[in-house]
């Protein structure tokens, strides 16, 4: 078996006499954001069974309050089409 290296006793009395104070934590996590959604949609039938669909949708996402990685502010644009069979 190998042998354990001996720590130093001011290592040991510096861990020891650590002082963590965790009283504003709750405040790290503090996430405060404003969020905006809004989305449209058609749909063309060709037929009773086939159709012809488009949507847009747009996202906006404005952070109150950095978090970890900053300011995470940002906008998404969605355009979807497709077509529609019923079976």
């Amino acid at each position: 078996m190998g042998r354990m290296t001996k720590v130093p006793q001011e290592v040991t009395d510096d861990i020891a006499a650590a002082d963590y104070d965790f009283s504003s934590i709750n405040q790290y996590s503090d996430l405060a954001y404003t969020q905006f959604n809004i989305s449209a949609g058609a749909e063309y039938a060709l037929s009773p069974r086939i159709s012809l669909t488009a949507d847009a949708a747009y996202y906006d996402l404005t952070d109150d309050k950095g978090y970890v990685y900053g300011i995470e502010t940002g906008f998404l644009f969605v355009i979807r089409s497709g077509v529609r069979i019923g079976f």
